[in-house]
């Protein structure tokens, strides 16, 4: 039955067995021995799947998996090989492998130990498939590869879509190009007590992407005295570091992985107002980054009407969402209520103003509503398509309305009070 949930024609993969390793706008999904074999597995940046299988031998035996562990964006592995050249029959010859992410890149570090009394002659290889497709493709249950060229370098491989790029490189290793496989290899005599490592660089080149990983460490939540409820929380922190992106406002907290990874504006509003009695700076980058790319023009294709939040901003931006302009005057609310210097907030009224407009424009028999010109069945449910669908007032987004309102008067009624 979980066969026929994950791998069903159009539905998504299951992903509860998958180990992450994260650094948005780049992702590694793999299962806990560290093989990439299908799913969601494979490493994704800005939304393309580049590597689609990935697989380790030593002397062209696989490796028995031992444990794993993920944290800070890196995950590790570790297992045994047995049946070596000049190995004795028990497992004393370890592999450690350790995956890191980074904002455009991904680094695998191999090493062979080697803790028997005779040297070992090994050979190394870790083959990776080349895929090139879009995570949407993954999303829909609908694995494929893209058009790709894949060319071997004197110092590596380059793989091409377009003015996208992924460049494969090793240190200690040598890189051969099998049709849309790439083969790094090392040989070796690993002596007694002794160890031997293999690097493995992927780095990406996408002049279109404006994501940048955000340098921004959040502040510690005081402790509790609770050692259990201290190692969550410290991980918590941890793992929302690894999702920050900044496009030039301030860090914004990254959602959807593994499908887009990409800054999704209810989601980031959500983290944002949960994070503020942590640290107050995710809130105001939310606020800053989706103020600059708020709704200037009519454009039916992507939604965008003047005031209106974006709710994607990849592909030029996505405005189809109804309740991604109030939840950012509610989340604005918030940070001021935390204590965000009023010269930030004084800086987002004009951002303010033209959301409450758009909102007021929306108002019909009372209820936020009138939905968006352009091809509206893209994003309602489907209980809502049909020829009465533009009549369609979804109670949540009238919650976060009336919250909207309700925080938008709250400054002026308070002005009032004071005289």
């Amino acid at each position: 039955m979980c066969d026929r949930l994950g791998r069903g024609p159009g539905r998504p993969p299951l992903l509860h067995h998958s180990l992450p390793a994260i650094a948005a706008p780049t992702q590694a999904w793999s299962d806990p021995d560290g093989g990439m074999r299908d799913g969601a597995h494979g490493v994704h940046h800005a939304g393309v799947r580049w590597i689609c299988g990935l697989s380790l031998t030593v002397d062209g035996r696989g490796v028995e998996p031992l444990s794993s562990v993920d944290h800070d964006g890196r995950v590790t592995f570790r297992g045994l090989v047995g049946g070596l050249d000049g190995a004795r029959a028990e497992h004393r010859v370890v592999v450690h492998r350790t995956r890191e992410a980074w904002s455009r890149g991904l680094v695998e570090r191999i090493t062979i130990e080697n803790g028997q009394e005779v040297p070992v002659a090994i050979m190394l290889e870790l083959e990776l498939e080349v895929c090139g497709s879009p995570v949407d493709a993954i999303a829909g249950g609908r694995p494929e590869h893209g058009d790709v060229d894949i060319a071997e370098l004197p110092a590596g491989a380059l793989v091409r879509s377009g003015e996208r790029s992924m460049a494969v490189t090793s240190e200690g290793g040598a890189v051969r190009v099998r049709g849309r496989r790439i083969v790094v290899s090392r040989r070796a005599i690993v002596r007694d007590g002794d160890w031997a490592t293999l690097d493995v660089e992927l780095e990406f080149d996408d002049p279109a992407v404006d994501d940048r990983a955000s340098t921004v460490e959040l502040s510690a939540p005081p402790l509790t005295g609770r050692p259990a409820l201290d190692r969550w929380t410290a991980r918590a922190v941890s793992d929302i570091e690894t999702l920050l992106l900044d496009v030039g406002h301030g860090p914004v907290p990254a959602a959807s992985a593994p499908w887009r990874l990409g800054i999704l504006a209810r989601d980031a509003i959500g983290a944002a107002r949960l994070l503020l009695p942590v640290d107050p700076r995710p809130a105001a980058g939310v606020l800053r980054t989706l103020a600059a790319h708020q709704g200037v023009r009519v454009d039916a294709r992507s939604g965008e009407e003047p005031g209106r939040m974006p709710n994607a901003l990849e592909r030029g931006g996505d405005y189809r969402s109804l309740d991604a302009t109030p939840a950012w005057v509610v989340l604005l609310h918030d940070a001021w209520r935390a204590g965000m210097p009023l010269d930030a907030v004084r800086e987002l009224r004009p951002a303010l103003h033209a959301s409450l407009a758009w909102m007021i424009e929306r108002i019909g028999e009372g209820y936020l509503g009138r939905l968006p010109t352009g091809p509206y069945e893209e994003w309602l449910p489907p209980a809502a398509e049909g020829d009465d669908a533009r009549e369609w007032f979804p109670v949540d987004a009238q919650a976060l309305a009336h919250a909207a309102a309700a925080a938008a008067a709250e400054p002026a009624h308070r002005a009032r009070r004071r005289r």
